[in-house]
């Protein structure tokens, strides 16, 4: 009983945290498109987003291993999992809520079309587990030199 709490207080913590980080994502992409695209080729732009994106993704994943305690022993993985299953959700929805083609998802995860969007979705799937990691080994490296 007890392993079926800690799963749902985390799947609800990944679902809620998943939230602001949608927000980051369309901000970040609004600031793409208006200020970014019409100044640079879409290929260059559009890596750029992804960068930023992952530096986001980093850093909102850095501020919730350090506001949420029970994250860092519980739950990096189910979270990353969550994340990226709702993003991918989200974007399927938006391709037939917009009646966009098919053929326009599969592009942005074309890596040898040089798009890195494929990246970004790895990325939100692995970073908590990563930033727990560097935060840990940070921790210790710190705790070993005082």
């Amino acid at each position: 009983m007890d392993s079926g709490f800690k799963f749902s207080s985390t799947l609800f913590r990944a679902v809620i945290s998943w939230i602001p980080l949608t927000v980051l994502a369309i901000f970040n992409g609004t600031i793409w498109q208006s200020a970014l695209a019409p100044f640079m080729n879409d290929h260059f732009a559009g890596a750029l987003l992804c960068i930023t994106l992952i530096l986001i993704v980093t850093a909102y994943t850095g501020i919730l291993w350090f506001i949420y305690p029970g994250w860092k022993k519980n739950g990096v993985w189910t979270t990353g999992v969550i994340w990226v299953t709702l993003t991918i959700a989200l974007e399927f929805a938006v391709i037939i809520t917009n009646s966009q083609p098919w053929d326009m998802l599969f592009y942005r995860y074309n890596l040898f079309a040089g798009r890195l969007w494929l990246l970004v979705v790895v990325w939100i799937a692995v970073a908590p587990k990563m930033v727990s990691l560097w935060a840990t080994r940070l921790r210790v490296s710190r705790a070993g030199n005082a």
